[in-house]
């Protein structure tokens, strides 16, 4: 067995020592010490220990991290430990009294005995191969803190969809397709993580501030990069992952990481990691000058990092500007001068091909397995027209570090030119996987699948780069191309949607949005075609381009057509929503709400309407929930409340509710507040908006004795981090409110939002006098006395503030 020895103790550790003091720094060679954290499924923790049995072939440890767990796990815990028919390495890290789950985990790798040191999450279920292709992605590729592999549930590219997991042949062929590819990332999820020792060593233990928060992982990540590090995602694993839910508070992340001063060394690291990051992004959508210029200002805050340098000169050198990245790494400080990145940048910008040989012999003199200096001899060689030796310096290249993509498409245009052109694709096609941001690699193979009408063979490779991806421009292009010659109309125009929302907007994107949609046409509800019911999405919008995007792509899925009513749009909001597949129609604005809420429902085809505002999403997870209230349309009209998630970084209200993670890719903030209005409903003629603002259907359900449910499905909104947006429209809302007021005296829920409306203004005389006017209609409900209690207390009006706040804790104690 892999398996080193038996230890049958459970360790106890009470002291919190200084961070790097606990720290072991001897280690047994070839060791994987695998940390087990979050016990709190017993099922789900057996599994995923009979899964690091079965697919761990190489040398490792289990330590448990036992903070609080359950009874029945810590029952198990010990059979583990004491149990002599198993010859396992185990250990357990037993929490005192109000130990920290950070803490735990700090004593957990302070207890390891391994060169290598994997966190995972009790509840991921590893796969074949799993630590193998980790350790030997760290191996390959130089300078890497920490890896990470993909999966189903975890954030960002780490959970993109570029493997289906329903079979084993399907992860074989994933495998395969994908081997050695890495994608650099700032962050990766806590749920796997590999390291080895020294980096620990180097930067510290867990920040024991966060005490059980998933940004704990956010902040050790930026701290790995900030030592100089890459993190790294291997691509090439996939695990699977129950999603196991962890608190997270961004404030204190946040507090710890803004605001450092500039003319610090932690400032100006922190500086240049964040110039860095925004120029990748502007790179990848294809804002090259505003990337360069990016980095230029980074290299003005940090002028000694040498990252931003780097950075700088590989942009530079990927669109062939020679002279320039030249003068980039020529302007580093002194101390960089014999790094090997700075001279392998000096190699390839070299002109003269002596010179340049001389500069890659020398790389390989200090490191003979430095890949990028086999690439550059390869290209001297058959620019000398010695393809011979071209071909086995990239060879050499390959065999040094696989993960590597600029060999594989430098042999590809070798096979290519000897009309080789299977081989040359083969390779290619490996060199694009590897490296798709890489101008080369991408156009190449692109003008390969196109010469030889391969569009079919390409279409998945350029979805999964796509995915990895999402942000680049020039393979989000490419992969609408390859839809397109194959007259994937439909595949086209979804991912051109989507990059309008990953990308973002220009006249360019609008302009090949529009052609597509021509393709395609607008979205319409044809009953013939449609079993069931059907639904559709009404909205009001005006100078909406910010946000409409994210919420027409959200509905989509779900909606069989989008009635957009604008209500005077200076900016693209009538374009996107075009692009988008909507019917738009203008509405001459009469400060009424209602009035161009009814204009939308009047012109809906569908049995069924929602209602969005621009600002607000839908999750994917709540389709098929939405499909099931359509489909079956009830024998009497019915209306659906639901919760709107109002979210936001401070606690706000009274019912916040800090994120689950039930909904990742939707939440933000911190938590959100709810707030409760019919939005889902039969197309009747009976149901209209009422009020010219805070306007609702409900007054008119009510009178035509329409049934109102409680939907479990969630609005996102998003509104409350525009703050500029947030005052002008409260501003907008309340004085059209303060005109019609007499009209809503009798009309208790909209004196209700108006009299909210005006404390959230600091309009404080006037929410006293509407919630006097709540009163009236309902003494009871203890909303009212909260919040006129906070606004005498504003208007210093102490004891009234005191009788009013007394009355709503006996009203809801």
């Amino acid at each position: 067995k892999p398996i080193l020895r038996l230890d049958k103790t459970v360790t106890k550790i009470s002291e919190n020592r200084s961070n790097k003091d606990i720290i072991q720094k001897s280690f047994i060679p070839g060791l994987t010490s695998v940390v087990v954290h979050g016990l709190s499924n017993l099922k789900q923790l057996r599994q995923c220990k009979q899964e690091l049995e079965k697919h761990t072939p190489e040398q490792y440890e289990i330590i448990f991290v036992d903070c609080n767990s359950p009874v029945e796990i810590i029952k198990w815990l010990k059979k583990q430990t004491d149990a002599t028919k198993h010859n396992n390495n185990y250990k357990v890290i037993k929490a005192e009294r109000d130990q920290s789950f950070v803490l735990m985990l700090n004593q957990g790798i302070s207890a390891s005995s391994g060169e290598f040191i994997v966190l995972l999450a009790s509840d991921v279920i590893v796969s074949e191969h799993w630590l193998t292709d980790m350790i030997e992605c760290l191996d390959n590729a130089g300078n890497i803190g920490i890896i990470g592999p993909l999966t189903d549930t975890a954030s960002g590219v780490q959970g993109s969809g570029v493997v289906n997991n329903k079979s084993r042949d399907e992860r074989i062929s994933f495998r395969e397709r994908n081997r050695h590819r890495r994608i650099d990332a700032r962050i990766l999820d806590g749920f796997c993580m590999l390291f080895r020792r020294n980096v620990v060593i180097e930067i510290g233990l867990f920040d024991e501030t966060f005490i059980s928060d998933k940004y704990v992982f956010d902040d050790f990540c930026l701290r790995t990069i900030i030592a100089g590090y890459r993190n790294v995602i291997a691509a090439d694993v996939f695990i699977r992952n129950h999603g196991l839910s962890m608190a997270g508070n961004k404030k204190i992340f946040d507090e710890k990481w803004t605001g450092i001063a500039l003319d610090t060394p932690s400032g100006k690291k922190v500086a240049a990691v964040n110039h860095i990051d925004k120029a990748d992004k502007l790179s990848q959508s294809g804002n090259l000058d505003e990337a360069i210029g990016m980095l230029i200002e980074g290299i003005k805050y940090a002028p000694n990092e040498e990252a931003i340098y780097y950075r700088l000169a590989e942009m530079l050198l990927d669109e062939k500007l020679y002279k320039d990245a030249l003068e980039v790494v020529k302007s580093m400080p002194p101390e960089a001068k014999d790094d090997l990145k700075r001279l392998e940048i000096i190699a390839y910008c070299t002109e003269e091909l002596d010179d340049a040989g001389r500069y890659a012999d020398r790389l390989l003199e200090i490191d003979k397995a430095y890949a990028p200096a086999w690439n550059l001899k390869g290209i001297i060689a058959h620019k000398r027209a010695d393809d011979g030796a071209a071909e086995g310096f990239f060879k050499q290249a390959i065999a040094a570090d696989p993960g590597y993509g600029a060999p594989y498409t430098n042999r590809g245009m070798l096979k290519w030119e000897s009309d080789k052109k299977e081989e040359a694709l083969d390779l290619l096609e490996k060199g694009f996987i590897l490296s798709p941001t890489a101008t080369d690699s991408v156009t190449l193979y692109h003008s390969a699948i196109t010469t030889l009408e391969q569009f079919k063979r390409a279409e998945k490779i350029f979805q999964d780069a796509k995915e990895l991806h999402p942000e680049n421009k020039r393979v989000l292009f490419f992969l609408i191309d390859i839809l397109l010659k194959q007259e994937k109309f439909e595949m086209a125009m979804h991912e051109v949607e989507r990059a309008m929302l990953d990308i973002g907007i220009d006249d360019g994107m609008l302009s090949a949005a529009h052609a597509v949609r021509d393709k395609v046409g607008i979205k319409e509800i044809n009953k013939a075609l449609k079993s069931g019911g059907t639904l559709s999405l009404c909205m009001i919008v005006k100078n909406e381009e910010q946000h409409l995007a994210r919420c027409l792509l959200s509905a989509g899925p779900a909606v069989d057509e989008k009635i957009i009513v604008d209500t005077g749009s200076t900016d693209r909001t009538k374009d996107i929503a075009r692009a988008y597949g909507a019917k738009v129609f203008d509405f001459p604005w009469t400060n009424d709400f209602s009035e161009a809420r009814n204009d939308a429902l009047s012109k809906a085809a569908g049995d069924w309407v929602l209602v969005l505002d621009a600002d607000e999403v839908i999750s994917p997870q709540d389709y098929s929930e939405f499909d099931r209230i359509v489909k079956n349309r009830p024998s009497r009209p019915v209306a659906y409340t639901m919760i709107t998630r109002n979210y936001t970084y401070e606690v706000t209200s009274k019912g916040w509710t800090a994120n689950d993670r039930k909904y990742l890719k939707e939440e933000a903030g911190t938590g959100w507040f709810p707030s409760a209005k019919v939005r889902l409903f039969v197309n009747d003629k009976r149901i209209r908006f009422q009020n010219p603002v805070h306007e609702f259907v409900e007054g008119t359900l009510e009178k035509a004795g329409i049934e109102i449910k409680i939907s479990a499905i969630p609005v996102h909104h998003y509104g409350r981090f525009d703050k500029d947006k947030l005052i002008e429209k409260g501003k907008k809302y309340f004085l059209l409110g303060k005109k019609k007021i007499e009209e809503m005296k009798g009309n208790f829920k909209a004196l209700k939002e108006l009299a909210i409306q005006a404390n959230e203004l600091g309009e404080f005389e006037t929410s006293v006098e509407l919630w006097k006017e709540a009163i009236k209609l309902n003494q009871n409900d203890p909303d009212v006395f909260l919040n006129i209690g906070y606004a005498y207390l504003k208007l210093e009006k102490y004891q009234e503030a005191l009788d009013s706040s007394r009355r709503a804790a006996e009203l809801d104690p």
